[in-house]
């Protein structure tokens, strides 16, 4: 996924995240990848298909760009700023499935991660995450709407519409 858009400047796009961010270089962990090779790497994701079987690292996987997924500009934003600014993974999971999958909060919530044999049960996310989720979520929305006024506003100077 190569998100289409330049970021919005840290000064607009951190503000009511607090501790959510963990500030890392903006080019850090960029390759070129000519067509037709294959190259291992690690990737910090979510899935955007809740009920998948969970991913892991034997497994073979095809990148393709976002938007041939989902047109949804929410979605990209999550993207975008847990690959560019380091959010937690869990709380991003948590808006993703809100976004892809409808998931409310309370469905978030009450999901199990573990069951144990003893009949115990381990929550998928734990309080903090789906506190931070929200607050991605809710910064997603925020940053989209920016950008859709932003193209507006660019195509309206430009006399397109």
């Amino acid at each position: 996924f190569l998100h289409p858009h330049p970021p919005i400047p840290d000064s607009v796009a951190s503000r009511g995240l607090g501790d959510v961010y963990k500030r890392q270089g903006m080019m850090g962990g960029f390759q070129n990848i000519d067509p037709g090779k294959v190259n291992r790497f690690k990737c910090t994701t979510v899935c955007l298909e809740h009920g998948k079987k969970e991913p892991h690292a034997r497994a073979k996987y095809d990148i393709v760009p976002l938007n041939q997924f989902t047109d949804d500009k929410n979605v990209a934003e999550i993207c975008y700023m847990l690959g560019f600014s380091g959010i937690n993974q869990n709380a991003a999971q948590a808006a993703a499935w809100h976004f892809t999958d409808e998931m409310s909060w309370e469905e978030l919530a009450n999901k199990i991660g573990a069951e144990h044999l003893n009949g115990t049960v381990d929550p998928y996310f734990q309080p903090q995450q789906l506190r931070w989720g929200f607050a991605i979520a809710s910064e997603a929305q925020r940053r989209a709407h920016l950008r859709a006024e932003a193209r507006t506003k660019s195509l309206i100077d430009q006399g397109k519409e």
